[in-house]
């Protein structure tokens, strides 16, 4: 029962015999395909989830709105969006270790190294673009300086990926979007709550420890994405 069983499955399931096979390795031999670095960053880019493209062209809208309704406090209304924008980073970091992609990845020719670095760095280089326009609009309508603006807007913004970034580091689970969506809500909405309750940590004294802790900050998350590579190693070799 089991021979004809089986026999019925490779009768059902039998590959078609493949057309042009010897004339394309023919063709073909001993030929070597490259791909250019921005090629290959460039090819990158379409793999990047549309809901991370729309998290990012919702904060551009959002900092074009904030510059014509919040005009006074339009820096701390741009700081409270900032921990969604870093989310778009944490996300696309997170794909591959939350759907154990990464042994495949890591065995094909670009390595999850590769292609996780590529698209942080589009990602990366895009926020960074987003984080000086909303700079900029804020400049524009408040007489703040620029350092203190910038530190206001960059700390909300790290302390959300270096949180998101650990989390993903500590369970690599799916639920882990959801965590890293709570914990960007949660500095949202602490940044307002600093403002409306906490206005002494906000003064122009205080700027230079917000200006160290946002360089801690930024330390950290360098080394969060340092450990986060070195367990995908791990996971790889064991």
């Amino acid at each position: 029962m089991r021979k004809e069983m089986k026999q019925a499955l490779e009768n059902a399931f039998e590959a078609q015999k493949p057309l042009g096979k010897q004339h394309f390795l023919k063709e073909h031999k001993g030929k070597r395909y490259y791909i250019r670095m921005d090629e290959f960053i460039l090819l990158q880019t379409g793999y990047i989830r549309k809901s991370t493209w729309m998290i990012s062209a919702v904060v551009f809208l959002i900092g074009i709105a904030a510059s014509r309704l919040m005009k006074p406090e339009i820096i701390w209304g741009l700081s409270a969006v900032m921990p969604f924008l870093a989310l778009t980073l944490v996300s696309e970091w997170m794909r591959s270790i939350a759907y154990r992609m990464f042994e495949l990845e890591q065995a094909a020719r670009f390595s999850f190294k590769s292609v996780a670095l590529a698209r942080l760095g589009i990602l990366g280089v895009v926020n960074f673009l987003l984080f000086l326009f909303c700079l900029l609009l804020g400049r524009m309508q408040t007489d703040m300086k620029f350092f203190m603006a910038a530190v206001y807007l960059a700390v909300p913004y790290l302390v959300t990926v270096f949180l998101g970034l650990w989390i993903v580091r500590k369970t690599g689970f799916r639920e882990s979007e959801y965590i890293c969506l709570g914990i960007a809500a949660a500095v949202s909405a602490l940044s307002v709550l600093l403002r409306l309750s906490a206005k002494i940590l906000l003064t122009a004294e205080a700027v230079k420890w917000w200006g160290l802790l946002a360089l801690v900050l930024l330390a950290l998350v360098i080394g969060e994405f340092y450990k986060g590579l070195e367990k995908t190693e791990a996971y790889i070799w064991n």
